[in-house]
């Protein structure tokens, strides 16, 4: 047994990653259906995904200071009950009669900004809780998690809302956060001052500003993060269309999408469960430009698969690929970057990474309409590859920042 196992507070902090995800399944799923309860109308969903782009870009700017300016065991706690208190406000305005969509895109908002800001304490806390030298199975670890919970989450959603109702499951929704909220408070461990010190709007745009440069002005840094900008680029809208091209185009049934989708999970279980070893074989950067190599192999051959194993097969892989990249750059960042900036960097990696993300999903849904979901999916293995190769040229090929597996060994059997 290593010494991951045996420390209890990462345990429960990987138990609230899993909690956390199964509540956000039932949050993604519930949401857009109130949304069409309260007004049936198509654009008003479509508005609330741009709230929910914005939600992301502010805490990708502004969350890191925030992040790096108070315990972080506490701002999961925070942020849990708020999502508890908001979340209970939509059923608890139907039953007083006074529900309205006005009230679904506040609570919508605030909740996707949680959500965001989230995501960024979960993986910036982790450093603070195990030896650098435990971080590659820690983040395998926490992939698995993630990977199992998007496996269940949408199953039990759905479930959930056909036996509850739809104002039923919120209130269930509100169970799954009370309990992260008991999970998250047997947290115990040595916690780390924070000093930077942000009490004012002024502070905080400086203290994001710094961040921002900080991590821009790392060259390794830089570079991974403009790479991985067109990377998302490629991806973010074929990934979308993944759903829309199994039940559309391909005509799989829903017991096949779910044998699908369930094959998506397995490839980051598998990807979580081998990171450990995978990342200290092989030369981090050029593992990362390679993997990306073969995601845009599987979005290339995903389009011709008319069978759902071999559909599967190729998502599995997608998925794979993209567990191990996402996990090597947050062990990059968890590794080389101070504990007082750690949170501002995880932003302003998510702000730079994804910035392209919303223009990538709009061309796809056009490009699915206007002509087919095929060409989203060879023009976003056509954008990887490029950037892939064209990265290749840089010094990322060389980096590296993996820890091998005798490194872990040593530290672990010695007394």
């Amino acid at each position: 047994m290593t010494k991951v196992y045996k420390n209890k507070a990462f345990m429960f902090i990987l138990s609230s990653h899993f909690i956390h995800k199964i509540g956000e399944a039932l949050y993604d799923l519930a949401i857009p259906l109130l949304i069409l309860y309260a007004t049936g109308s198509s654009v008003l969903m479509g508005t609330m995904y741009a709230l929910g782009f914005m939600a992301e870009f502010l805490v990708g700017f502004f969350g890191g200071s925030i992040i790096d300016s108070v315990n972080r065991k506490k701002l999961l706690i925070t942020i849990s009950l708020l999502q508890t208190l908001f979340i209970s406000i939509l059923p608890l305005s139907a039953n007083l009669g006074f529900f309205n969509v006005i009230f679904i895109f506040v609570v919508a908002f605030i909740l996707d900004m949680c959500i965001a800001l989230y995501r960024i304490v979960d993986i910036s806390i982790v450093p603070q809780l195990l030896d650098k030298k435990e971080l590659p199975q820690a983040n395998g670890y926490m992939q698995m998690a993630i990977s199992s919970a998007e496996a269940v989450g949408p199953a039990i959603s759905g479930l959930l809302i056909a036996i509850a109702g739809l104002f039923g499951s919120l209130w269930i929704n509100v169970g799954t956060f009370l309990l992260l909220l008991s999970t998250l408070s047997l947290i115990r461990y040595q916690t780390i001052e924070q000093k930077t010190g942000v009490s004012n709007p002024k502070q905080i745009w400086s203290s994001s500003v710094e961040g921002l440069l900080y991590t821009l002005k790392n060259k390794l840094f830089r570079t991974i993060l403009i790479w991985n900008l067109f990377v998302n680029f490629g991806l973010s809208g074929a990934v979308l269309m993944i759903l829309f091209h199994v039940k559309e185009v391909i005509g799989l049934s829903s017991t096949e999408i779910g044998l699908v989708m369930t094959m998506s999970a397995i490839g980051g279980i598998i990807s979580g469960l081998i990171f450990s070893r995978i990342q200290s074989m092989f030369n981090s950067g050029r593992l990362l430009l390679v993997s990306s190599l073969v995601v845009s192999l599987a979005l290339f051959s995903f389009p011709f698969q008319i069978h759902w194993f071999f559909a599967g097969t190729s998502v599995c892989v997608l998925m794979f690929s993209i567990g191990i990249n996402s996990r090597l750059i947050h062990m990059l960042f968890q590794l080389n970057v101070p504990d007082n900036m750690l949170g501002r960097v995880l932003s302003a990696s998510r702000l730079i990474s994804t910035m392209l993300a919303p223009l990538s999903v709009m061309i796809a849904g056009w490009i699915t309409e206007v002509y087919q979901s095929t060409y989203v999916f060879a023009g976003g293995g056509v954008i990887i590859v490029l950037s892939t190769l064209i990265a290749f040229t840089t010094k990322l090929k060389s980096a590296n920042w993996g820890i091998k597996q005798s490194s872990l060994s040593q530290e672990t059997s010695a007394p």
